[in-house]
């Protein structure tokens, strides 16, 4: 089966988008942070004059702390890498300059006072390097010419820009050329009753589709090829419903199936898929990822766990210490973390290679769905609850940014570059885009 040609093309092609229309943070950045730390530190600086170390100890504390929410909350300003380490050398100077004052009270005043002075010349030169750069990110959204869609799962293309984004209602596929505004993206025909929802680029460039299907169709493992080839590998007999896909560290295709508590695995060169029971029965498995130790790992929305299996085909699982978090989506993150969103829990877990979890409480009315960490170490996510996108930093400080539309049920998250994401409203039916401007 061959789709048109203009979808064959966007998979190979090179294709950018923009965003408008800005959103309010609700919690402080890193420039007012660096702007309380300074005050702190100039009281402290009069204070040592005036009667010495000791009675600035309170403005230094105080200063030390807000130095740390600047240094955590800095990567929401969303700068190159360059100027965040360089303003991150100048906050942990301006904290170590503290710290020397606080650990000598009774020094000279003369000594005492050159260190704060320090410190208050590192964080103006901090504050200088971040400028006017934007906290707050403008944010768009696009429509989805097909009336019945549901925008679930999105993937960007090998190109580094092109947006597809799953529709399991209208069991279509839709490409974006350019998130643009007026943008009309190229709608792709999968069968009817097909289903699609998770979906990932091979190395080889071709699109695997979850085709979790209904009592017409699906059940199968699509697979879009750059010539616009398209073929459907069934999944042997029972309704094991796929949901969503990863390719592994052994280079096959891997998926959940979230009606028979299985794990599948597709050899893309014989077409062959085997299956892999979970431990616990009717867990129904729905996110997969490959981890930073090449197995395997995934959610179990009614097991209440998140499991990890090798490459054989074995697994383990880990429980969430919360009940009934209801786990959906996973990510890895930094340091060989992978993150599990907790759809019902209204947190967001993060789990070690060793299996140790760690809970990140998000704000009352949370549903977190999608996630995705960003190279500065947040983690973003799509919060279906709030109508809002997010972010937890690595310390758990959260931010979130409302989307327009109201109950648009943002679902899926992936990013496009340093500070611009594009996230899916599976009720709105329509393409968010989520970006930092920069600095003027």
């Amino acid at each position: 089966m061959r789709v048109r040609l203009a979808a064959a093309v966007l998979l190979a092609g090179a294709l950018a988008g923009t965003a408008s229309g800005a959103q309010q943070a609700p919690t402080p950045g890193a420039k007012e942070f660096i702007a309380a730390a300074r005050k702190h530190d100039s009281r402290a600086l009069d204070r040592v004059q005036r009667s010495g170390g000791a009675a600035a100890a309170v403005h230094l504390r105080a200063s030390r702390g807000e130095l740390a929410g600047a240094l955590d909350t800095l990567g929401a300003a969303q700068l190159d890498t360059r100027t965040t380490a360089a303003i991150r050398a100048e906050l942990l100077a301006a904290v170590r300059l503290d710290g020397a004052v606080l650990r000598a009270p009774t020094g000279t005043t003369e000594r005492l006072s050159a260190l704060l002075r320090s410190a208050l010349a590192h964080e103006a030169r901090a504050a200088a390097l971040l400028g006017d750069a934007p906290t707050k990110p403008a944010i768009s959204e696009l429509p989805i010419p097909v009336a019945v869609f549901g925008a679930f799962d999105a993937a960007v293309g090998p190109d580094g820009h092109t947006v597809w984004v799953s529709g399991p209602d209208g069991s279509r596929l839709v490409a974006f050329q350019s998130l643009e505004p007026g943008t009309t993206p190229v709608v792709v025909k999968l069968p009817p009753g097909s289903g699609p929802r998770g979906i990932t680029f091979a190395p080889d460039g071709a699109l695997y589709i979850a085709e979790t299907g209904t009592n017409i169709g699906g059940n199968a493992i699509g697979r879009l090829l750059p010539s616009g080839e398209l073929r459907h590998f069934p999944l042997p007999a029972g309704a094991g419903a796929p949901w969503d896909i990863a390719v592994g560290s052994d280079g096959k295709i891997w998926f959940t199936e979230v009606s028979s508590g299985k794990i599948g695995r597709l050899d893309p060169a014989s077409g062959q898929i085997v299956e892999f029971p979970l431990p616990t029965a009717n867990s129904q498995p729905q996110g997969i990822v490959r981890g930073p130790d090449g197995a395997l790992w995934g959610t179990e929305a009614a097991g209440n766990r998140i499991f990890r299996m090798t490459t054989a085909g074995r697994a383990t699982e880990f429980p969430i210490p919360t009940t009934n978090s209801v786990p959906v989506a996973i990510a890895a993150g930094r340091f060989g973390y992978l993150w599990v969103s907790e759809l019902s829990g209204g947190r967001l877990a993060r789990i070690s290679r060793k299996g140790a979890i760690r809970e990140f409480q998000l704000p009352p009315g949370a549903r977190p769905y999608g996630l995705v960490s960003a190279p500065d170490g947040n983690i973003w996510f799509a919060d279906r609850g709030r109508n809002r996108i997010g972010l937890v930093t690595p310390a758990g400080r959260v931010f979130d940014y409302r989307v327009a539309t109201p109950n648009a049920q943002p679902t899926a998250i992936v990013p496009l570059a340093p500070g611009a994401f594009a996230f899916t409203e599976f009720v709105a039916n329509r393409v968010g885009t989520l970006r930092f401007g920069r600095p003027k």
